[in-house]
This record gives structure tokens, sequence and C-alpha cells, in this order.
């Protein structure tokens, strides 16, 4: 609610469109849709939960990506990977947040596990490792389709993943799709079983409802919006909500009197709800 209502503070404000893009980005909208995928050999509560913007891409999903801080990572850890994927948490620990995402080499390891996709149990979805997913972020994993994201698409092609295309321009057949590179825009969806020929935007819709009625995600919506202290540069500057009574002293006498004792039986009344 109080992201939403910063968000609508924006239109009434006179800043450069610069300002104002930053701030909107900085709050992060996104809406779309949260999916669970079920851990091969655990319990029913055994889930990777991951949010994307793109559900209509779910049938292209190849692999998962958790970051190293995920609390699934030493569960869904096989014993014959379970040495490099130590060695590879271990080194991750020494690198900053900043310095893991905007590396321009994705790196990661395979945990030897695997998930089952939501939408048809006979796919077993690798679960991988990748420092470039945060485990402060979201929720610490991500769905990978390298057919239609960049980065996915770079990673699979440095492992050596599978790449499934299951979105195209309309009137274009799989074979005739540029297959160098991701192709990250809207069109109809292929290869995606009773929802092959709807939109992207369509899809989204139906996929969505779909996986609703099966308890295994929904629509949802997030924000980028986090609770920082005062301190921090970029938030310098913050509203802070003070009150003053009429006859505040220019000064206290500290050795004479508490300054928490201001004598202040006030109460402070706000049109709407704000923050603590």
């Amino acid at each position: 609610d109080y992201a939403d209502r910063l968000l609508d503070g924006l239109d009434g404000l006179e800043w450069p469109a610069g300002t104002l893009t930053a701030q909107k980005q900085w709050i992060g909208k996104s809406t779309g849709s949260s999916i669970d995928f079920s851990v091969e050999g655990g319990s029913a509560d055994d889930k990777i939960t991951v949010f994307t913007t793109r559900p209509d891409t779910l049938m292209g999903v190849t692999y998962v990506t958790l970051a190293p801080e995920h609390p699934l990572v030493e569960q869904v850890t096989t014993d014959e990977q379970r040495e490099e994927v130590v060695a590879y948490v271990d080194a991750t620990k020494s690198r900053s947040d900043l310095d893991r995402t905007s590396a321009k080499e994705k790196t990661g390891v395979f945990t030897g596990g695997y998930a089952t996709h939501p939408l048809d149990a006979s796919i077993k979805v690798p679960i991988w490792v990748g420092d470039y997913v945060l485990g402060s972020y979201g929720t610490g994993a991500v769905m990978a389709v390298p057919a239609h994201d960049s980065r996915d698409f770079e990673f699979a092609e440095k492992f050596g993943l599978d790449v499934k295309w299951v979105v195209a321009p309309k009137d274009t057949k799989v074979d005739d799709l540029e297959k160098e590179e991701a192709y990250t825009e809207p069109g109809v969806l292929i290869n995606s079983g009773e929802f092959d020929g709807l939109t992207s935007k369509k899809a989204q819709k139906a996929i969505t409802y779909k996986l609703s009625q099966e308890n295994k995600g929904g629509a949802q919506t997030t924000y980028k919006l986090r609770d920082w202290v005062f301190s921090r540069q970029r938030y310098w500057g913050e509203p802070i909500p003070i009150y003053f009574p009429v006859d505040f002293p220019e000064g206290v006498d500290a050795s004479s009197q508490d300054p928490r004792e201001d004598g202040c039986d006030h109460t402070i009344q706000f049109d709407q709800p704000i923050p603590v």
C-alpha cells in the first residue's frame, strides 16, 4: 500500500523526467506470477518458489537457479556434487552483492538435484546454484528460460544446457527463428501443449489461472522497495514526521532538566497512515 502511494505521488511532482524514472525503478513495482517447483525426492513442503513477469514462457524452463544462500541448496545437492557445490558457495561469501550481479560472466554449478515442472510432471528440471541470484532479493531463486531471456541464454550456452523455444513472432515457424540469441519479445506460444496458439498476453492469464487452480502458484505483485536505515546515502532527505509544540524551548539546560521530559501531552493526527 505504501509503495503504491509513493508511485501515485510521483504524478504530482514537477521533477525532471530522469529523476521520476529513477524513483519508479527504485520502488520497482512488478506484476507477474509466483510459481512453485516441487523438489524431486523431497516432501510436499519442499518447493522452490520463483517470481516471473513472463509466465507465458513457463514451458520453456530448462533449469532453475538458486542463490548460494538459499535454504534448499544443501538438501538438493547430491553426494556426487557436494564437494563442488560447497566450494562454490564458500567462494561466494567473499563477494559483495554488487560484484555478483554486475559481473559480465555468470558462474554456477549443478547441484545434481532436480525439480518437477509445475505444468508437466514428466519434465525434470535441473537445479543449479548461481551467485548472480541473491538470497536477499525476491525468493532467492529464478526459473531459467534460455530461449527468451538473454542472461539465461548466455548461461545455457556456457554450460551446454537445453534451450527450448516456446514463444515466436506471429506466423513464424520454429525452424525460421533466429536462434543465435534469445527472443525476448511477446509473441504467440509454440511447444506449449494446450497453450499453443495463444498470444503471450492471453497465455500469461491462462497459465497463471491454471497454476492457481492446482495450488502451484498464482498472480503476484512485487516491489524492490525495502526498509533501510536512514544513514544509507541514497535515502538521505527522506521525510520524517516531527511534531514541535508551540512553546518548544529554544534551548534546554541539560544540567538541570532531563531533555526527555518535554511536558508534551498532545496527540499527533495524520491524514493517513504512515510507516513507522
